[in-house]
């Protein structure tokens, strides 16, 4: 019960905090804290009815995930490397898209070489690295998740109008030299903060753009 404890009380700070609009990267780390104690108070009262069902649920989807690792790191590797190949026609010259091109492909093989293993070679080195390529799925996915809970956390949390500026981050344009998809959602978002402060009588606050001309553009 103590883990629960300290999760009740970074709950509460977290709930202080967001009331005082303090820093999102305090209430993010905040929240985090508060579902990782109540995650160990789980695990560790798992000799108790709920927690014991709540820890069977959690070992069953991770003995799943484990099994499905291979295939879904070959598949978005797959869609990695077409995409990183895509850009490279447009930007021959970019370093970034050569990694992730390199990156995509050597993922590839081995996930190629996991499954030919598990089919016909059976060596135990490479049931080894089966097991890294497992554990490295189970990080990303665990990574994921955790962006999705500070994504959707950051849309319930929102930013005071009593700003002075808003830094709006810049993105390499299309091939066409047209803003992309990413850039736009950024420029509405700080319009429509704009038009908020408007809205509420508060002195609308100075737009600060960040970016530069990329290799192959004329244009910033």
């Amino acid at each position: 019960m103590v883990f629960y404890g300290i999760g009740i009380v970074f709950s509460g700070l977290l709930r202080y905090s967001r009331r005082k609009e303090r820093k999102r990267t305090e209430q993010n780390t905040l929240l985090l804290l508060a579902l990782f104690f109540f995650g160990l108070g789980i695990f560790v009262r798992k000799s108790q009815p709920m927690e014991a069902v709540f820890v069977g649920g959690v070992s069953a989807f991770l003995r799943f995930l484990f099994l499905i690792a291979p295939y879904v790191l070959g598949f978005c590797s797959v869609g990695l490397l077409i995409h990183a190949v895509t850009r490279l026609r447009e930007r021959p010259e970019s370093r970034k898209y050569w990694v992730v091109a390199f990156s995509g492909s050597v993922m590839i093989a081995l996930s190629a070489l996991v499954l030919v293993n598990a089919r016909w070679l059976q060596n135990e080195w490479l049931y080894s690295l089966e097991n890294t390529l497992d554990y490295l799925f189970v990080y990303l996915f665990a990574t994921f998740l955790v962006f999705l809970g500070l994504a959707g956390s950051s849309r319930v949390i929102s930013p005071s109008l009593e700003k002075a500026f808003i830094v709006i981050l810049g993105t390499g344009l299309t091939a066409e030299e047209a803003i992309s998809l990413m850039l736009k959602y950024r420029l509405d978002k700080a319009i429509q903060f704009y038009e908020n402060q408007k809205a509420k009588n508060v002195q609308p606050a100075t737009f600060l753009v960040t970016g530069g001309k990329s290799p192959g553009n004329s244009l910033s």
